[in-house]
């Protein structure tokens, strides 16, 4: 293991101390001096002239920073905050977190030609990046209610005429939550729905299910459903088409 982390450990050993059995630190009769490489070495003499402490510093050595666990009060992940590669970590979930939670205007949806303009139609033929957007909300649905698996096929898009996916967006053109759509042998259902927290009861799924309904007859709700979802079909479910 030496051998193998040699490139990556040189220089940058741990400061090393060596004294002799009785010493104190009482001797006042310190020298100091560099070697070629940057080692910086402390040495210590007593009454005689003798060493008695040295101290070798490496010219690449950093002190350990404390680390404690934190959770992002945003994105609800647990890292260890001091140390960076867990800190790395935490800002590529919080990256991909904050695109769902709290989503920005896109230029892709601006370009797009709509005639819908609080949602976008997604099937087999639609491009990749409206996959990749499909599936990052699937797996903020998969997240929050803490599922086993993601519900969408791929971030890079699928060949499957039977799934419909929608993604809802607003004023500001920035997708605020997506819907998908699963037929099976007999009739189609409502797969998943996840809409982002700031956007929730805004009617932004009460404003759609009248045209839900209309394209896909009395479909059915995949389960588990929540009490809310269940008082929310039952209201709107009784309304005339």
């Amino acid at each position: 293991l030496e051998i193998f982390w040699y490139n990556k450990t040189r220089l940058k050993n741990e400061t090393i101390f060596l004294s002799i059995e009785n010493y104190h630190g009482f001797f006042l009769n310190p020298k100091k001096l560099k070697t070629e490489l940057g080692f910086k070495i402390k040495v210590e003499f007593d009454e005689e002239n003798k060493p008695v402490y040295f101290e070798i510093v490496a010219p690449k050595f950093r002190k350990k920073t404390f680390t404690y666990p934190t959770t992002c009060e945003d994105c609800d992940y647990t890292w260890q905050k001091g140390d960076p590669s867990s800190s790395a970590s935490h800002r590529r979930v919080h990256k991909r977190a904050m695109n769902c939670l709290k989503p920005q205007p896109l230029e892709r949806i601006k370009e797009l030609d709509i005639i819908n303009k609080d949602y976008i139609l997604v099937t087999a033929d639609s491009p990749k990046w409206q996959h990749f957007e499909m599936y990052e909300r699937a797996y903020a649905f998969k997240k929050e209610f803490r599922y086993d698996f993601v519900q969408y096929q791929s971030r890079e898009g699928h060949n499957d005429e039977n799934i419909h996916g929608y993604l809802f967006i607003d004023e500001n053109d920035s997708i605020i939550g997506a819907c998908c759509f699963r037929k099976n042998e007999l009739e189609w259902g409502l797969d998943w729905i996840w809409i982002c927290p700031i956007q929730r009861r805004k009617n932004h799924l009460a404003n759609k299910w009248k045209m839900f309904k209309e394209l896909y007859g009395n479909f059915y709700v995949e389960p588990p459903v929540s009490d809310e979802m269940k008082s929310f079909i039952k209201k709107h479910d009784s309304l005339p088409l």
